[in-house]
């Protein structure tokens, strides 16, 4: 019972990270845009993508991404699972939204030609603003494999009881 208890924890830390993470940049986004409206839904929309995400993120850590190459630094080791990271959540997201489209009835094939049909800037933005935000993440992680059980509480000063 503990574990699971740990694991909701690490959950709702991942997923509570990301949530401020995709709330900033949708406020940002809201704020060049004419509109410059923000509502209730887009909090929501935050929130969802936040969860869904911190899923696939805590899979990813149970799947031992990024972990099976042994790299000499620990600034070697957080590159390259940011970037395998990065790369799972690509196939997460590949996978939800061939879901989604057999849900509405849209054959892999239309979701194909709708993606070829989107500019390479509005493929790579995304993907290179995801990596910007799994970087601090995995360094916290890889920091506290580094510094071992209860080394990253001791480093921030929290009361060991």
């Amino acid at each position: 019972m503990q574990k699971f208890g740990d694991e909701m924890k690490r959950y709702a830390l991942i997923s509570a990270y990301l949530f401020v993470c995709f709330t900033v940049i949708m406020l940002y986004e809201a704020s060049q845009s004419d509109a410059g409206a923000v509502s209730l839904v887009t909090f929501g929309l935050a929130l969802g993508k936040a969860l869904v995400l911190g899923k696939f993120i805590l899979i990813g850590e149970v799947i031992g991404t990024g972990t099976r190459i042994q790299l000499p630094t620990l600034v070697q080791r957080i590159a390259w699972r940011s970037v395998a990271m990065l790369i799972v959540l690509i196939i997460f997201k590949v996978l939800e939204e061939i879901i989604i489209g057999m849900v509405h009835s849209i054959s892999v094939s239309e979701l194909l030609a709708e993606l070829a049909e989107r500019s390479l800037l509005s493929l790579v933005g995304p993907l290179l603003l995801m990596l910007l935000i799994l970087i601090p993440m995995i360094t916290l992680i890889e920091l506290s494999h580094a510094l071992g059980k209860d080394g990253l509480k001791a480093l921030f000063g929290e009361d060991q009881r």
